[in-house]
């Protein structure tokens, strides 16, 4: 079963190497011949006076419109776009496959590569084993597009100027917080970019994926079954645990101490702003694939801590990094 109408990727045709790279692993007895679209060249087809974010992403906005336009235009019901970057994961067909096979009927536009956008306030939304609506996408490497949203991308794409500075992907990105379009990505990435030198970034730019959606989920296990650590120990001990996943927070005085926990617990409702604190920390952890998160602050109670009920609590003291990890691993036990 042919999966999309087309697929197109884009490229500058003074760049042969990239797309004969590109060729080389993409799966073309699942996906058909590949269409090479001519990418407009920034440096050539000059942008017009309120176009802010440089000669590069103005041919890349111009290509995806372009493609956009012939896909609707030779009536394609659907089509895949790679930009000539693009990199596959290990298994991409097979994975490919499966999840087109679930994907919801009212798809009209798929992402299968990008990078999630405001993921830690705005997690996606789990809709099958296979598939979340996010909240906004970014990156134009890999995604999909069904006739049912050609009017509503098209329409949206010529909302112009753009936001200061802001590329194609920024601009698809406010498109999706609207929720002007049925947009969907995968649990798992399959699409990455390569690295090398970007027309768009003008700079170098090394290969990757970014964090796969579905670890933002709120049916992962830590959102499920919340658990935190309350940590007594000195603040060496407590800056080596940092280093090995004991989640902290990011935003550090000199001591080692989180503001944000500073700033709860010295206002009028620690438990409540405590809460708010373990809920960003909380998506930290899974985003980066963390231990726990960590509560650690001199001041706080046992009784300030009975307070705080909207996670299971390890309270580990402890003299050594070696014996608070030991702790951890018997307190965990123990609820199992």
């Amino acid at each position: 079963m042919k999966l999309f109408d087309a697929t197109f990727v884009i490229n500058l045709p003074f760049k042969q190497d990239r797309l004969e790279k590109f060729r080389q692993s993409y799966p073309e007895d699942l996906l058909g011949e590949v269409q090479v679209w001519r990418a407009v060249h920034g440096d050539t087809v000059q942008h017009p006076y309120w176009w802010s974010a440089g000669r590069g992403a103005w041919g890349c906005y111009r290509s995806h419109l372009q493609i956009l336009e012939h896909a609707w235009n030779t009536g394609l019901q659907s089509y895949l776009v790679f930009e000539d970057d693009a990199i596959f994961v290990e298994d991409f067909a097979e994975k490919l496959a499966k999840y087109m096979e679930t994907i919801p009927e009212d798809w009209e536009q798929a992402y299968l590569g990008g990078q999630l956008l405001y993921e830690i306030e705005h997690p996606p939304h789990r809709i099958n084993d296979e598939w979340l609506i996010p909240y906004n996408v970014n990156r134009t490497h890999c995604f999909a597009v069904h006739n049912r949203g050609y009017a509503k991308l098209y329409k949206h794409l010529f909302k112009v100027p753009f936001e200061q500075g802001e590329h194609i992907d920024h601009h698809l990105g406010r498109l999706h917080e609207e929720k002007g379009v049925n947009v969907y990505v995968p649990n798992e990435w399959l699409v990455g970019q390569d690295g090398g030198w970007s027309n768009i970034s003008g700079k170098e730019n090394p290969p990757h994926f970014w964090h796969n959606p579905g670890k933002f989920s709120k049916d992962h296990d830590l959102y499920l079954r919340p658990e935190a650590i309350f940590l007594k120990a000195t603040p060496a001990v407590a800056a080596e645990l940092r280093h090995r996943g004991w989640h902290q927070g990011n935003w550090l005085t000199e001591d080692g101490l989180d503001r944000g926990v500073c700033q709860a617990l010295g206002s009028s409702q620690p438990a409540a702003n405590i809460q708010r604190w373990y809920e960003w920390v909380q998506r930290e952890v899974v985003r980066d694939g963390l231990v726990l998160p960590c509560l650690y602050h001199p001041s706080i109670t046992d009784e300030l801590l009975s307070q705080f009920q909207f996670a299971r609590w390890h309270k580990i003291e402890a003299e050594t990094v070696e014996e608070a990890i030991a702790k951890l691993e018997e307190s965990r036990n123990r609820v199992l």
